[in-house]
């Protein structure tokens, strides 16, 4: 279904069909019936990866005053002199913990990011 409208005042005309906007990125997205399979998936290529190189990421999840932030800040200072690090937040509607982390200096502020999501994550 093609068609044109605006979207936040630019108008445009685009497609909402999926294989259609496959390719706007150069691929297309299976849709499937059930669950899919991960022997069927195609594999990475690992060969001459430099695996000291590698990124990773780690996410603190659970209730409200259960220590996220605080064990954030911990991570940041313990680990901040052996490994280039950044820290992402997550909130509804604050940049609360970002601001925390900032004022702590757990890591430079142009390291430090919130996400305010304004709704549940």
């Amino acid at each position: 279904m093609s068609h044109s409208h605006s979207h936040e005042g630019a108008g445009a005309g685009h497609s909402h069909d999926p294989v259609a906007a496959a390719a706007d990125h150069g691929h297309t997205h299976e849709i499937l019936d059930g669950p899919g399979s991960y022997m069927g998936r195609e594999m990475p290529i690992i060969e001459g990866r430099n695996w000291d190189e590698r990124a990773y990421t780690v996410g603190i999840g659970g209730p409200v005053g259960s220590g996220k932030t605080a064990l954030m800040l911990a991570l940041c200072l313990a680990l901040r002199e052996k490994y280039n690090l950044a820290a992402v937040t997550n909130d509804i509607f604050t940049r609360e913990d970002a601001e925390f982390l900032t004022r702590e200096k757990a890591l430079p502020a142009s390291r430090i990011r919130a996400i305010e999501t304004g709704g549940c994550p």
